[in-house]
């Protein structure tokens, strides 16, 4: 399980830490406080042209893995989140933030600058995905009002984590990350929240397209 979780995604890398939503106009602004894992921040600068990569555990045996690299981020994420255009503003930030992302997708290149720019993107993204959502009906977000101050229901919730998890990871998200994801929510959002459904599909959906499941080739 712990092997297993290096090259996918653990239940504290799905965020790379705490994402506390604030209402704006796409992500710019809306992430109001984002604290590193412990030791990522060690690991290099938070500049683009920072490369240095975060440490990886060798394991014996196992297949070595590539991540999609800068030019094909924003198609890899708005296809498996179904977004059929991505907006001007989600554009904008990908042409922004790409020459953070690494040339050319291999596992060791993924460093703090790199993630950073992946969240702002993938924050985008799933902007887009949302008010695509609002407008023409819930695929990811089923039964989830996006407009309303009240948090969906827990089912609700895990719902969509695992539409996301099928469509983005391809594969069931494991217990300790819809947990991991549950728990950031709640900890997060208030049940009376201004904005709260869209608060929280905001912040499933950009947790879990920042992941390196999501970035793999």
């Amino acid at each position: 399980m712990a092997n297993k979780k290096i090259v996918g995604i653990s239940a504290t890398v799905v965020v790379l830490g705490t994402v506390l939503v604030t209402m704006g106009n796409g992500c710019s602004g809306q992430f109001g406080a984002f604290e590193v894992l412990p030791g990522l921040a060690d690991q290099g600068s938070n500049s683009a042209t920072d490369t240095g990569s975060l440490d990886s555990e060798v394991i014996p045996g196992a297949k070595t893995v590539s991540l999609v690299y800068a030019n094909q981020i924003l198609d890899q994420l708005t296809s498996c989140a179904g977004v059929l255009s991505p907006s001007d503003s989600t554009v904008k930030m990908f042409e922004e933030k790409k020459g953070a992302v690494s040339t050319y997708g291999t596992a060791d290149s993924v460093n703090p600058a790199m993630m950073m720019a992946v969240i702002s993107i993938a924050g985008e993204v799933c902007n887009d995905l949302i008010n695509q959502e609002i407008q023409s009906g819930g695929r990811i977000f089923k039964d989830m009002n996006l407009s309303g101050n009240a948090l969906p229901a827990d089912g609700v919730l895990r719902g969509a984590i695992s539409r996301l998890a099928l469509s983005c990871w391809n594969r069931h998200e494991e217990n300790d990350e819809q947990t991991a994801m549950l728990d950031m929510i709640y900890n997060s959002i208030g049940n009376s929240e201004n904005g709260a459904g869209r608060k929280s599909a905001l912040m499933v959906c950009t947790s879990m397209l920042s992941s390196l499941d999501s970035l793999l080739n």
